[in-house]
């Protein structure tokens, strides 16, 4: 099919297709084609029912560490302590940035 172009192409004008059988079947079956490209086609244009904002996720860090030293993870703790400093940091930086562009 690649020889044909894209299947837009392909669906305009199926009587440009050389082989008899791949001709026939692409005929045959224009209608569920049809209707199956329009079944996976993304609406792009739906409201979201909730800002993008809200729908971050942030980790609640203290209850995080507080159950790992529970179980006595001492480099895990070690490592999601650096990484609620670097987001912390992070989001300080953004949140100037956009105050300052």
């Amino acid at each position: 099919m690649a020889n044909y172009g894209p299947l837009d192409a392909i669906l305009a004008n199926p009587n440009a297709i050389e082989n008899d059988r791949l001709r026939d079947k692409v005929q045959t079956a224009l209608e569920q084609i049809e209707q199956n490209r329009e079944m996976i086609r993304l609406d792009l244009d739906l409201p979201l029912p909730t800002p993008i904002d809200e729908l971050k996720i942030l980790p609640r860090w203290r209850e995080l560490i507080a159950e790992l030293e529970k179980c006595d993870f001492k480099s895990l703790i070690a490592e999601v302590r650096a990484e609620e400093a670097g987001v912390t940091s992070s989001a300080v930086v953004e949140s100037t940035q956009g105050e300052l562009f």
